[in-house]
């Protein structure tokens, strides 16, 4: 299981983002997560993302991406504050610039469920994340990786500050960065 430096959870006006460890969230929080999933990662929500991110079939699928996720990044739940239901999820992952890890960049996954698209709810994410980010002292940058083709992705980075990196190396993905400061 992923270990991460901070605690990412935060707030923000609509939203409120929780760390999701599986030691601490009680059955019952772990069966709605698993059961919410697949209604989450629908062929159009997942359309842009690698192929291990699909057609999450059966019960044992649905773990399987649980638990790819949990070793790569730390998964935080996105919860709407009107009815606390899970819409989306981040998952965040630490490298660090140094091997003293004095200087974090933080590498940027999220995704929300095709109901709530075209509310606001990415930028208000992204915004939060940027203001948490200032309020760590090692955090220096946030990157994120978009498929060219995810033209709504793309457009909602540049428009929360983010750049995009000139020498992406990926055929269908590029790069994009935003320093903390």
């Amino acid at each position: 299981m992923y270990e991460a430096k901070y605690n990412y959870s935060f707030e923000t006006t609509r939203l409120e983002i929780k760390t999701y460890d599986f030691s601490k969230n009680t059955s019952k929080e772990v069966n709605e997560l698993t059961l919410i999933l697949p209604n989450i990662l629908t062929n159009s929500v997942t359309r842009f993302l690698p192929d291990h991110w699909h057609n999450l079939a059966s019960q044992k699928d649905v773990d399987d991406w649980l638990d790819d996720r949990l070793n790569e990044g730390l998964l935080l739940t996105i919860h709407r504050k009107t009815d606390e239901e899970i819409i989306g999820l981040l998952i965040l992952g630490e490298f660090s610039e140094n091997h003293a890890q004095e200087s974090l960049v933080l590498h940027l996954g999220f995704l929300f469920s095709e109901s709530v698209w075209g509310q606001g709810y990415a930028s208000e994410l992204i915004q939060g994340l940027i203001q948490l980010c200032k309020q760590l002292e090692n955090v220096k940058a946030v990157i994120g990786g978009v498929n060219r083709g995810n033209l709504a992705s793309i457009a909602l980075l540049k428009k929360n500050g983010f750049v995009q990196q000139q020498d992406s190396t990926e055929i269908d993905d590029t790069i994009f960065f935003r320093i903390i400061v």
